[in-house]
């Protein structure tokens, strides 16, 4: 969680002396995963590899074998799939 700020700026308040706060987007898994014990556990039972889909996107591929297979060849830390916009406008949907 991370306090909230409005669209032009400023900070949004849940009541006259209380920050509001709001979840602080799919990164925030990393944060989390650091502070706690699971990458410990998962390593404990043998899991090498995981993966994160951006809740948007329900179509997106959660274990997709041609970039894991990709990053597993190539030795990668981290990999990432993306689909350029054409204006920024554009919904870019996958």
């Amino acid at each position: 969680m991370m306090s909230a700020i409005s669209y032009d700026g400023k900070i949004i308040l849940e009541n006259k002396n209380k920050l509001f706060f709001a979840p602080n987007g799919n990164g925030g898994i990393y944060e989390a995963l650091g502070r706690s014990q699971l990458l410990n556990e998962m390593k404990s039972l043998g899991i090498q590899y995981i993966t994160f889909v951006a809740i948007d996107n329900c179509l997106a591929k959660g274990a997709d074998p041609k970039l894991i297979g990709f990053m597993i060849k190539k030795n990668l830390d981290v990999g990432s799939k993306y689909l350029a916009k054409s204006c920024p406008e554009e919904k870019v949907r996958a």
